[in-house]
């Protein structure tokens, strides 16, 4: 009887004990995909001030000079995104493909006004690419990219 005891007795330790490292473990991957979808939130917005960027800038050299108020505004918006970003994540800078893009928007939004059409529309696109590549990178570092079982990769973010 004190051995049946006993047994039920540790199997229920034990059963608690894996019960409470799963506990664990979910916790711990759903924390790290709310920083992630907050990340990819951020990531969103820079995105879609960058294709904004691109639009203005190419209205701009296909010789509408009023729109050049609203490129440098635009291009405000995204300083700002990329502040806003490096403040959520300090880690993110040491990204060679984040310093890529970060150094690659720095120069464009400077120089951009001296590149012919096409080739501004090329940087930008791009530019773009890249943070496409970067959001995917951010996604699978946060265990994004596979949520449903009948959907991975890039068609889940």
């Amino acid at each position: 009887m004190t051995f049946i005891l006993l047994a039920a007795i540790a199997t229920f330790a034990v059963i608690t004990i894996l019960y409470l490292i799963r506990l664990k473990s979910y916790r711990r991957v759903s924390a790290l995909r709310r920083r992630g979808v907050y990340k990819l939130e951020l990531l969103k917005k820079l995105l879609t001030h960058i294709q904004q960027h691109r639009g203005l800038s190419n209205g701009e050299l296909n010789g509408d000079s009023q729109l050049r108020c609203r490129v440098s505004e635009v291009a405000k918006k995204v300083e700002k995104d990329w502040e806003c970003l490096k403040s959520v994540d300090g880690d993110v800078i040491n990204l060679d493909r984040f310093t890529g893009i970060y150094t690659h928007w720095n120069r464009l939004k400077i120089r951009y006004s001296g590149l012919s059409v096409r080739n501004n529309l090329e940087q930008h696109n791009r530019l773009i690419m890249n943070l496409l590549y970067l959001i995917e990178d951010v996604a699978e570092s946060h265990q994004l990219d596979f949520i449903r079982s009948d959907v991975k990769g890039s068609e889940v973010i």
